[in-house]
């Protein structure tokens, strides 16, 4: 998140706990249950708030994706 330039930017987690579903995700499994315990980190959330992070919904995403882009010649 350090290196990230000012502006939007995504990134995508799945996060989840282990459930009888997750655990058939093939490959799967492990990736989100990093990424939930990831989420609900003490050092992440303090890593959010020191760079000045906003986290937003993907709505927002794909809103800003939707519009014209005035430099795209």
């Amino acid at each position: 998140m350090r290196e990230l330039p000012s502006g939007l930017s995504e990134w995508a987690v799945h996060p989840s706990v282990a459930t009888r579903q997750t655990r058939a995700i093939a490959g799967g499994r492990l990736v989100r249950r990093t990424d939930h315990d990831l989420l609900i980190s003490p050092a992440a959330h303090d890593l959010v708030r020191r760079h000045d992070i906003t986290l937003i919904d993907y709505r927002v995403v794909q809103h800003a994706w939707s519009r014209p882009r005035h430099d795209a010649l």
